[in-house]
């Protein structure tokens, strides 16, 4: 039998911290994050955006993105391929913004210059580009709350899990990766901008 800390029922335990610098690559551990009012800070800092169609890059419609490991140190900006090519530079802003499309909304981002738009653009097959955006900007739901359970009613409950449901948007996404992913790491979904990872298992 193992025993468990007691934790207070109004607090949260966090176990591991993992979130990707570019918004659609693979979730790294980070055991050094730090946090501000908006969550962990460096999430999602930058994205890989099609210019010509003005659209941020998103792993539904580029599962590609998911094998790549984007690694920040200091200013230096480190994306490794599978392949084992890799671009290493401290990205920096080329004076040039676009107003993108994400999940239906607008979304100012700023182009960079440097080695990654030349490696994702191969990676990838098409041209595109590295680019900075708001905080908060390329995240993809609501955060995290925690809620207190509720007494569920047994008559209400089996009424209700008996009526056919649209899956949610998050698992629509998750399930679309899975059919596209050929071969490779294991996929990985974020939950939403939370910082956590869920690995993904063929067949769920």
């Amino acid at each position: 039998m193992i025993e468990r800390p007691h934790v207070a029922p109004d607090v949260l335990a966090v176990r591991t911290v993992a979130f990707t610098p570019v918004k659609g690559m693979r979730h790294l551990p980070r055991p050094d994050a730090t946090f501000d009012a908006h969550g962990p800070v460096d999430d999602h800092r930058w994205c890989v955006v099609d210019v010509d169609r003005r659209r941020v890059l998103k792993t539904v419609q580029s599962p590609a993105l998911l094998a790549v490991e984007a690694r920040l140190d200091g200013d230096l900006l480190e994306l490794v391929l599978p392949d084992g090519r890799v671009a290493c530079a401290a990205p920096e802003r080329a004076g040039e913004t676009v107003t993108c499309s994400y999940w239906g909304r607008p979304v100012e981002v700023a182009l960079t210059q440097g080695p990654h738009a030349a490696l994702l653009s191969s990676w990838l097959g098409r041209p595109v580009r590295l680019a900075e955006a708001p905080r908060g900007g390329v995240v993809y739901g609501a955060p995290l709350r925690r809620r207190r359970p509720r007494p569920v009613d047994r008559a209400t409950w089996r009424a209700d899990s008996a009526r056919p449901r649209r899956l949610p948007a998050d698992e629509r996404c998750r399930r679309a990766v899975l059919r596209r992913v050929r071969g490779g790491r294991r996929p990985q979904c974020s939950d939403g901008g939370t910082g956590t990872v869920t690995p993904m298992m063929r067949g769920n």
